[in-house]
């Protein structure tokens, strides 16, 4: 009495509305925000509503990693310890959440919040991720979801004319697209199969 069916809750949580009934949460990074990801909880993005037991802190998950994660074994790991930085705790021989490398070397702390403390980003292969302002930038999407954008379509336009390609214009499922941290010229990375 007084808490919602199991159906409900089960539903809830299939459709991202997760409301934990019967406990507070567990830290208040239950749904912690990326600043180099914003977009990680969105439709199509590698953080899902889910139950399943983290293996890093033994909790439910409320948002479960669905990504790759580049170490010697597999997991099933939750955002708030992605963003907490404990991932270590079970990945001792080194991991990482993106196949990357950064086009121009920042901070270490920059570099750990990067690839240890931020979901990665679905790619077809390896990539350099861009830097502005000795920082990496933030990924916004991919090109084909900003196809009524003009900014994101001169972005992708001018990263496939300095592969060559002149006459790819406008948006594409390979493009990459970021933005500076503090704002500014939206660019695209090409993120070819």
């Amino acid at each position: 009495m007084g808490g919602e069916p199991r159906g409900l809750r089960r539903d809830r949580a299939r459709l991202g509305q997760v409301r934990l009934f019967g406990r507070k949460l567990r830290r208040k990074e239950e749904k912690p925000h990326f600043r180099f990801y914003p977009g990680a909880y969105a439709e199509g993005g590698p953080l899902v509503a889910s139950a399943k037991p983290c293996d890093c802190c033994g909790q439910p998950c409320v948002w479960e990693y669905t990504g790759n994660i580049y170490a010697s074994t597999d997991a099933t790991v939750c955002a708030g310890c992605i963003a907490a930085g404990y991932l270590g705790q079970i990945f001792k021989d080194g991991y990482s959440l993106d196949d990357i490398e950064l086009e121009t070397e920042v901070g270490q702390a920059l570099s750990s919040e990067l690839f240890e403390r931020t979901p990665g980003v679905a790619c077809f292969d390896p990539f350099e991720w861009p830097v502005a302002d000795d920082a990496p930038m933030a990924f916004i999407g991919y090109g084909a979801d900003f196809e009524k954008d003009s900014e994101a379509v001169r972005a992708t336009t001018s990263a496939f004319s300095k592969l060559g390609w002149d006459d790819q214009t406008g948006p594409s499922d390979y493009a990459l697209l970021f933005r500076p941290l503090g704002g500014g010229p939206m660019r695209a990375v090409i993120d070819l199969d």
